[in-house]
């Protein structure tokens, strides 16, 4: 599994043809498909 961290605007293109890969966002409210917000983790804690 491979996590890619960014901002509001990061993009799917970094982790193309990787699988089981996610993007993780900042400054999102809600995440879909592939893509989860940045403060989710704080829950995990």
């Amino acid at each position: 599994m491979l996590a890619d961290t960014g901002g509001r605007n990061k993009k799917q293109k970094q982790i193309t043809g990787i699988p089981d890969a996610y993007v993780v966002k900042a400054d999102i409210e809600a995440g879909y498909l592939n893509v989860i917000p940045l403060w989710q983790f704080g829950l995990l804690y």
